[in-house]
This record gives structure tokens, sequence and C-alpha cells, in this order.
């Protein structure tokens, strides 16, 4: 039960730091290097393409990671072992131990 407790304090804890850097990178301004004369930009202006792309990317990498935490990596549920029900119990006509 201890270990279970601890990866999921670990995952959560790890989801919150990924959390905290996402929206580091979204206070952040955006830069660019304008393809006209090679000088490097910094994008202040939402209307800008530049600032729209940096937008799209950013919420394509939110989506992916949500995508990510729901399917590959779900948080782990916390349960109790009364739970789980009677370590001894019969299942079509047999008995069965539980082992944990």
């Amino acid at each position: 039960r201890g270990l279970a407790a601890k990866a999921q304090k670990e995952a959560v804890a790890e989801r919150e730091r990924l959390k905290r850097e996402q929206e580091d990178r979204q206070t952040e301004q955006s830069s660019s290097t304008d393809p006209t004369n090679g000088t490097s930009t910094t994008v202040e202006d939402p209307n800008h393409p530049l600032s729209k792309i940096a937008r799209n990317i950013d919420m394509a990498k939110k989506g992916y990671n949500l995508l990510v935490d729901a399917i590959i990596r779900p948080p782990r549920a916390s349960y109790d072992e009364e739970h789980l029900g009677p370590a001894n119990f019969i299942f079509l006509q047999a008995e069965f131990q539980r082992e944990d």
C-alpha cells in the first residue's frame, strides 16, 4: 500500500511540474527570426502571423499532453484494501484466494 501511495504522489508531482512548465512557456514572449532580413524579433502583436503559429503549436502540444495523460498515463486510483473485497472468494464454483 505504501508503494502505491508513493507512486501516486510522484505522478501527481510530475503532472504539476509539467503543468507549471506549460504555464511558464505560455507567459514567455514568442521569439522568432524574420525571414525577410534574418534578424531576431520578439513578437508581441497577437495578430502577427508568427504569434498565431506559436499559439497553434502550443495548443497542439497541450492537446497531445492531455491525450497522453488521459490514455497512456492515467492517474492511479487510490483505494483501501477493504475495497477489494474478501481475500477468499468463490467464482464459477471455484474457490480463489487473492494475494496482495
